[in-house]
């Protein structure tokens, strides 16, 4: 009786499902692999940021935006960035402005558009009232403004026609 119940099934598949599904499966994983290293990137380049600006904060005897940079560049190279030598530091008259970038290497990068991936880390900081260092993300509409304020100001000088 059980003989008869199996015989007229086919147990066989075939294997064109799983020569289907794997090159999908390996894209996918390819693709979710490089998301997640761009999150781990970014993730540490912000925490050395912060790490960065609060030591900027908090020293006493620094003046000059040169000065402000030194330091980001050594404390960058004690924590590990030998290629970053590209690092902005403003300096306005309440707070300070700390725009740090880190090259990582992305294969979605590599196989399509040739390119390197860069990650970001835009931070301001200042002292509250308290004399206490606070550290705020500083989003891109502010940099805009940024921008757009020294390009008002850093433009030929204006003519003020004489009275007469």
């Amino acid at each position: 009786m059980a003989k008869d119940l199996y015989k007229g099934r086919q147990m066989y598949q075939g294997p064109w499902l799983f020569y289907i599904l794997i090159p999908i499966g390996a894209v996918a994983l390819m693709f979710l692999v490089d998301w997640g290293y761009k999150i781990y990137n970014e993730y540490i380049l912000n925490r050395d940021t912060k790490a960065i600006l609060y030591k900027m904060l908090e020293a006493e005897d620094l003046t000059t935006q040169e000065e402000y940079k030194e330091l980001a560049k050594k404390e960058l190279e004690e924590l590990g960035y030998e290629e970053n030598k590209d690092v902005t530091v403003i300096l306005r008259d309440d707070y300070i402005i700390l725009i740090n970038y880190k090259n990582y290497y992305s294969v979605i990068g590599e196989l399509i558009t040739k390119t390197k991936k860069v990650a970001v880390a835009r931070f301001k900081g200042y002292t509250n009232e308290y004399k206490e260092a606070v550290v705020e993300e500083y989003t891109i509409e502010e940099e805009d403004e940024l921008y757009e304020e020294e390009e008002s100001t850093s433009t030929e000088p204006v003519v003020i026609p004489a009275k007469r």
